[in-house]
């Protein structure tokens, strides 16, 4: 799935956070909004500690309101390296003492880390081992402020409202040992609590210092992110592609025969081109080894002669030549095989040793597999410096960074540790030979073995600090807040499966078939829906799916209605409501065929007393075509649908004032529960979410016309284990003995007596085993009948080259546990017991295997 970008304003800059609108995403590791406990990132949510603190107005929609005896904590721990911290704050009372109306944390050993209100109308900010205030300004109470507190590993800084108030010289050695508090200051781990009388909104933490422009003595006004942050909030932090991406390439394309597609930013707007990166040798698009991210593909290399690698496309490697106009920096996830064709491997070759000219490369040394030279280049052979010699972490993946700026300095990047290297070794960046990934330009040297993905270039030196790599892809902005359920309908029979993870199953009702549709140019799975036929989808009551007063809600499908619909005819796509009347609480939407245009109706809701929506007009869609459909609920304001992201009509919903809840079922296919309609379409990706889309998200869900999904769910765990005895009868592993499969035998719920087991050879009270390491087993000793639910496990032997086993559920109709929590066996292979995962080729011992475990609801896909 590839996305066609917006054209974006291209940026040059020495040193930046990368954004052509704003850089706010970028390091952002904490984000607040003051609704609920929410962290926005799905990081770790905020608990209370002492009264829990109310609601009120905030600075942009809610905030949280302090009681002044309790507050919230998170799980941040400020350290020594560099970090930012804004949110905005309202006082109800200024204390007249120093240190009282105050947030954030103080250890006992100096290691602090807040800010707020002091000495009646001034302010207070602390960090490491000192502290300063700002008495030539006056702060009033009933006034919100934007604090950006900003810690650059030697000096603290003090926005408010965007300029500076408060910086000093500070030392800072250490982690923490109490977490960041919002409302009050924690000291000496809950020895004393400073309290904070008013109100905290928009709270956001960074792992890096954010840009601040020219600044730079108390007084001056914050540049690049301080002033952004004026103004914008959450929903607006830029997540889309950036202006100073030239390149990128995900190696998603696992259907490429001859080369990888990527991203390349060309006369200022994002193109998507194929066969970005042609194969060479042996290299293939691979996706035995789990990515970084817990999704299937990666470019792969096979090293098997110095041949193998990936080469850049010929035009776009001149055009990334930067030569002495921008810095340039180069990133990308490389799982490391340790291994390589020979000595000194290359991972990455763009002029160097053999080549004239300036250029850049990352070696092995010698047939150190897992240490790697950084090098650049002015001349061929040794007209070169060494970056640094670092260590890798072996069959693992691994975050690797490089950037250079033409006249200051360079930077690598090991899993987001950095090391800067003072002075400008290449002045104008031209290489004579195009970029060669995994191998050199003239089969010259030795090709690393291993897989890459991610692979990004930027005019922009992003990263100056240690920062923390980003699994997520850079593509990957689906918006997953409040998403209560996500239905790919890419089922080729039964129920609709819940993609979110949150396990809100639709049960099939009839036979819903299955079929294709070409959405975009992506040929995916869908179902058709047939009402008239009695063949739709519905859920039992789920208060999930209810809406309650003051709540929003967004419904997001793609469709394609049939002519072979009654003229006039309206069915339902999803609704839980009982019928269309004032009385009748909940939400529906519908589509209606009007000769061969589609319409359409009861886009409504109803609050039991008062129902707004019923557009029944035109889209402009004609029958038998794909559209995008959206409905957007903003509580007690409007009621927005768009078509194909275009808004298609607003009502206004201001006198919808209660709950929108109700014990009815909902439905996929019918129109409500008392009124079944008569709808014929083929469906697919339909998102629901208890809350009102902003426009980068309705942006991100369309995605430019093509269906876009949450991503894949990460695996709780996976280790491969090496079987390496010959005559044992038994191979175990247990929580007691052996080797692990996971690091957590436990999985945090409760422990495991026998756990994940394989043996050659017979065990008593186990029939039919076998002496060739066919066989199975996995079991509890415990109260398992809650603990695994919602655990999927598949099996693959010989890692690399095998082929996983279909998923398992380690309690369902299909799983190895039962509920009985008897050990559980299985014949991979054949059904004598409980389905197996496949025809495994017999081993004796010595075999490998990789397990996987995923915590989803849902059959992972």
């Amino acid at each position: 799935m590839f996305t066609i970008l917006k054209h974006r304003r291209k940026s040059f800059r020495v040193v930046s956070s990368s954004s052509a609108t704003n850089s706010l995403s970028e390091g952002l590791v904490r984000a607040y909004l003051g609704e609920d406990l929410t962290d926005e990132l799905a990081n770790a949510n905020l608990t209370v500690r002492g009264t829990t603190p109310s609601s009120a107005t905030g600075k942009n929609n809610n905030s949280y309101n302090y009681p002044n005896n309790g507050g919230h904590v998170t799980d941040w721990f400020p350290d020594g390296n560099p970090w930012t911290i804004s949110t905005w704050m309202y006082a109800d009372v200024i204390a007249s003492t120093d240190f009282t109306t105050i947030v954030g944390c103080h250890d006992a050993n100096d290691r602090r880390v807040y800010w707020g209100f002091s000495k009646s109308d001034h302010i207070v900010m602390a960090c490491g081992d000192s502290y300063a205030f700002d008495e030539a300004a006056t702060y009033n109470t009933g006034t919100w402020y934007n604090f950006i507190i900003r810690w650059d590993g030697t000096n603290a800084w003090c926005f408010v409202d965007g300029q500076l108030r408060i910086k000093f010289a500070a030392s800072f050695s250490g982690t923490s040992t109490d977490p960041l508090h919002l409302g009050e200051r924690i000291y000496n781990a809950g020895a004393m609590f400073s309290v904070y009388d008013g109100r905290q909104d928009e709270t956001y933490i960074w792992n890096r210092a954010l840009d601040v422009g020219s600044a730079s003595s108390v007084g001056d006004t914050g540049g690049g992110d301080i002033a952004n942050l004026q103004s914008l909030f959450y929903a607006s932090f830029d997540t889309a592609l950036d202006s100073d991406v030239l390149l990128y390439v995900p190696f998603t394309d696992a259907d490429a025969s001859t080369g990888a597609d990527g991203y390349v930013l060309s006369s200022g707007a994002h193109t998507l081109t194929t066969d970005v990166f042609a194969r060479a040798g042996n290299a293939v698009i691979n996706t035995d080894q789990t990515k970084m991210d817990g999704s299937g593909t990666a470019a792969y290399n096979p090293a098997g002669a110095n041949s193998d690698g990936w080469v850049l496309d010929s035009t776009i490697s001149t055009g990334l030549e930067v030569g002495t106009a921008s810095p340039l920096s180069i990133q990308f996830w490389f799982y490391c095989s340790n291994d390589a064709s020979n000595s000194y491997g290359r991972l990455l070759s763009w002029g160097g040793y053999h080549d004239s000219g300036s250029g850049f490369e990352i070696e092995t040394y010698n047939f150190d597999y897992d240490n790697f030279i950084f090098y650049e280049h002015t001349g061929s052979a040794n007209n070169r410096r060494s970056l640094g010699t670092f260590q890798l972490n072996a069959n693992a993946w691994n975050h690797i960074y490089w950037a250079f700026q033409p006249s200051g300095n360079s930077y690598v990047g090991i899993n987001g540790t950095v090391t800067e290297i003072s002075n400008s070794y290449i002045s104008d960046f031209a290489p004579t030979v195009d970029l060669h990934l995994l191998k050199t330009a003239g089969n010259n040297d030795d090709s690393v073995k291993g897989y890459v993905q991610e692979f990004i270039v930027k005019n922009t030196v992003p990263y100056i600090y240690n920062f923390t790599p980003t699994t997520v892809s850079l593509l990957n902005n689906f918006p997953t807040t409040n998403l209560v359920a996500f239905y790919k309908l890419d089922e080729s029979s039964g129920d609709a499966l819940d993609f979110s993870g949150n396990g809100r199953t639709f049960t099939e009702n009839g036979t819903v078939a299955s079929t294709t549709g070409s959405i975009g140019g992506q040929t995916v799975n869908v179902r058709t829906l047939d009402k008239p036929a009695g063949k739709y989808f519905s859920r039992a009551d789920d208060d999930n799916l209810d809406v309650g007063d003051g709540e929003s809600f967004t419904i997001s499908f793609w469709a394609k209605l049939s002519s072979s619909m009654g003229n006039y005819n309206s069915g339902g796509i999803f609704s839980k409501r009982n019928a269309a009347g004032a009385s009748d609480a909940g939400y529906s939407i519908d589509l209606r065929k009007v000769n061969s245009d589609v319409y359409i109706r009861y886009n409504a809701v109803s609050d039991g007393s008062t129902t707004v929506g019923d557009t029944n007009t035109d889209t402009g869609i004609a029958t038998d075509a794909w559209a995008h459909y959206m409905m957007v609920f903003t509580a007690d304001a409007t009621v927005i649908t768009y078509v194909n992201n275009a808004q298609y009509n607003s009502d206004d919903a201001s006198s919808v004032t209660g709950s929108l809840a109700n014990s009815i079922p909902s439905y996929i296919g019918q129109r409500m529960h008392n009124s079944a309609g008569d709808i014929i379409a083929d469906v697919s990706h339909i998102g629901f979410w208890k809350k009102a889309l902003t426009s980068t998200e309705r942006a991100a869900v369309y995605n430019s016309g093509k269906v876009f999904a949450p991503g894949a769910p990460v695996p709780l765990q996976t280790r491969t284990v090496t079987f390496d005895s010959s005559d044992a009868a038994v191979f175990t592993i247990d929580s007691d003995s052996g080797q692990k499969i996971w690091s957590d035998q436990k999985l945090n719920q409760a422990s495991v007596y026998d756990g994940l087991r394989l043996w050659n050879g017979s065990e008593a009270g186990n029939s039919g085993a076998t002496a060739d390491g066919t066989k199975w087993e996995f079991s509890s000793n415990g109260d398992c009948t809650t603990w695994w639910d919602n655990y999927w496990m598949r099996v693959k032997q010989d890692p690399g080259t095998g082929t996983f086993s279909d998923w398992i559920n380690l309690t369902g109709s299909d799983g190895l546990i039962k509920t009985s929590c008897q050990a559980e066996y299985n014949n991979i292979g054949s059904a004598s017991h409980y389905s197996g995962p496949g025809t495994w080729t017999n081993h004796a011992a010595g075999f490998r295997y990789q397990a996987e475990i995923y915590s989803v609801s849902s059959r992972p896909q």
